[in-house]
């Protein structure tokens, strides 16, 4: 996402968007097996704002850094996790939602990270049912299992009743 553009109707703004996040995920992903476990040979972004934090980063890897308006082949993929996820391309468009705005994603965003670092994975598995009692949760969240266990697939299934 360029930190010059609206969304949704609200601005971006820059000091928001946290390059040395996605440069310590993107580290992270590089150094686990068990995630990506590779190096890239070229790293592709929208935000020149980002490509100018990593450029000094990755001088002398040998890493290709490129600045694009476009980038077909991840919008192509998060097209595709739509229809493969919603069945009505439920990710595109996301920024025209109703409710959704740029300080709503980014705190998802924060909760996700938060959430795979704790890694409840390595505490739960699939055959255990957490139901919340308090504070009551939406009717559709009461309870839940926690998914992650075979290092593929990681989330909470939600269930609205124990049965």
């Amino acid at each position: 996402m360029k930190s010059d553009k609206t969304a949704g109707g609200q601005p971006v703004e820059p000091e928001r968007v946290d390059h040395a996040l996605m440069w310590r995920t993107l580290l992270e992903l590089t150094a686990s097996g068990e995630l990506a476990g590779y190096r890239p040979g070229r790293i592709e972004v929208k935000d020149p704002g980002l490509a100018e934090f990593l450029k000094p980063k990755l001088a002398g890897t040998g890493i290709i850094l490129a600045c694009r308006d476009h980038l077909p082949e991840f919008d192509r993929a998060i097209e595709h996790m739509g229809e493969y996820f919603g069945g009505n391309n439920a990710l595109k468009g996301w920024e025209t939602g109703e409710g959704v705005t740029i300080d709503r994603m980014h705190r998802f965003a924060e909760a996700s990270e938060a959430f795979f670092r704790a890694a409840p994975w390595r505490h739960f598995g699939a055959a255990d049912l957490v139901c919340v009692e308090a504070p009551p949760p939406p009717e559709w969240m009461r309870c839940f299992t926690v998914v992650g266990a075979a290092g593929e697939e990681f989330g909470l299934t939600f269930f609205d009743s124990a049965e």
